[in-house]
């Protein structure tokens, strides 16, 4: 027997939604600034592709998150290949 799933509240739902696009935002501006190392911007691009945020934002965003598919390091569901990212 499954555990009985308990509904969110509407507004427990928007705020975490906002809380996450707000942490998304705040990350972007870390990145363009220079300030994420190369692993905090793997962990960004892979939230952008989970999220599909990365092919509505700038070009920069989809053609990384595109390299960062074809080489094998975040696939095309945003999960990191930690393996892959040596190459890098």
């Amino acid at each position: 027997m499954s555990p009985e799933r308990t509904k969110l509240p509407f507004k427990v739902v928007l705020i975490l939604k906002i809380t996450n696009i707000m942490n998304i935002v705040n990350l972007i501006i870390a990145y363009e600034s220079g300030e994420l190392t190369t692993e905090k911007q793997i962990e960004l691009f892979a939230r952008l592709i989970k999220s599909g945020m990365a092919w509505t934002l700038q070009g920069h965003y989809g053609r990384t998150a595109k390299y960062l598919i074809e080489i094998g390091a975040i696939d095309k569901d945003g999960i990191i290949n930690w393996d892959n990212i040596a190459i890098l």
